[in-house]
């Protein structure tokens, strides 16, 4: 006993004290007492993964993480899970008689309760889609837990980062770990809308660099949807992880003199036609020429064009090879154009020759079918 705290004593203060007790001995009741006492001169969190009932062992502890079992017995009833109204009645008398500052409860398939001082009592729903076996799924929590409180998290947080790694490791065999980016796809938002402005497209760029998705970038004004456009996009999908569509504002495209009637389609709704197809991630509007202010945002893995450009004539090209990602060109349907689609509609004629190389000679700014 003197030796482990003589060690911890001449050591530099850690970010955070873990005591996982399995009841073999390490941990007595004066090693506790005094390492959580060294540990609060020093401000320093401590998490208590527990084995004894008595939890007044703990007293001083920043956190407690018991299972429904031992949260049971430490309280001396059987506590119904579902019951919140009870839950949180006995969480708090179990702290405030042990001189626990919080605790957090692990249910299983149920997820997680937490019960702080300042918040009260919340419940976690699990985040584990199947549950095949449970085997270290308390460790994990006491490791993240403590993790995230070393971090700068709050308790409510931590709780929350700690209840997506315990969903990760209770869906694989054995004992388990948790990879980053498991756990960074485990908490990221689940946006609905694909439509990004400028603050959300960092926000998103962001998320899929932690989960090490490879980014595809493409770009155009799509305007009336067709076909071409379909086959382009579904290529370019292929290519990656994540789609992101670069839309011309309708500003944009009037300067691309394509005509005095177009745009046809407002940029507002070609971005919701757009944002609808399963195989873009996300679209966002710019209203440059060019899309290379994007790409220069976003550094892509994959830059994608129509093989009517040469690469040396791809805008975007230098920035993306820069940063380790490359150009490629992939094929376009013959015969599909917008401007081929306008034609018919006006009852114009086009011959086989002039519709097989239709925008093919169009300026390098415009940078769509």
């Amino acid at each position: 006993e003197d030796r482990l705290l003589s060690c911890f004593a001449k050591a530099d203060p850690p970010d955070v004290v873990v005591l996982s007790d399995y009841g073999k001995g390490v941990l007595t009741d004066s090693v506790i007492s005094k390492l959580i006492g060294m540990a609060r001169e020093q401000n320093v969190p401590v998490v208590v993964d527990p084995k004894s009932n008595r939890f007044e062992r703990y007293k001083g502890a920043t956190v407690i993480t018991p299972n429904l079992k031992e949260f049971c017995e430490a309280s001396g009833r059987k506590v119904d899970p579902h019951d919140e109204e009870l839950m949180a009645a006995s969480a708090q008398r179990l702290c405030q008689s042990a001189g626990i500052s919080a605790i957090l409860i692990t249910l299983g398939e149920l997820g997680m309760a937490l019960w702080t001082p300042e918040e009260g009592f919340c419940k976690l729903p699990s985040n584990a889609k199947e549950v095949y076996d449970v085997t270290g799924a308390g460790d994990t929590v006491a490791a993240t837990l403590a993790l995230a409180l070393s971090s700068g998290a709050g308790l409510p947080m931590a709780a929350i980062i700690s209840n997506a790694a315990a969903g990760i490791v209770v869906g694989k065999t054995g004992t388990s770990t948790v990879r980053p980016e498991e756990l960074a796809e485990a908490l990221s938002p689940h946006i609905e809308d694909k439509v990004l402005n400028a603050q959300s497209l960092i926000e998103r760029i962001k998320w899929w660099r932690l989960l090490k998705k490879r980014i595809v970038f493409t770009n155009g004004c799509f305007d009336l949807l067709h076909a071409g456009h379909l086959h382009v996009l579904h290529q370019a999908a292929a290519l990656g992880d994540r789609l992101l569509v670069g839309l011309n504002t309708d500003a944009s495209i009037r300067r691309l003199n394509k005509g005095p009637e177009r745009p046809l389609i407002p940029e507002n709704e070609r971005a919701l036609l757009v944002s609808s197809l399963n195989c873009v991630n996300a679209v966002v509007l710019f209203d440059e020429e060019t899309p290379l202010e994007l790409i220069r945002q976003v550094k892509p893995d994959i830059l994608v064009k129509g093989a009517d450009y040469r690469i040396d004539q791809v805008v975007g090209r230098e920035v993306v090879e820069e940063n380790g990602g490359k150009v490629v060109l992939v094929d376009l349907l013959p015969n599909k154009s917008t401007t081929i689609l306008i034609n018919r509609l006006r009852g114009d004629t086009i011959g086989p020759a002039a519709a097989a190389t239709a925008g093919a000679s169009r300026p390098i700014v415009q940078d769509a079918p």
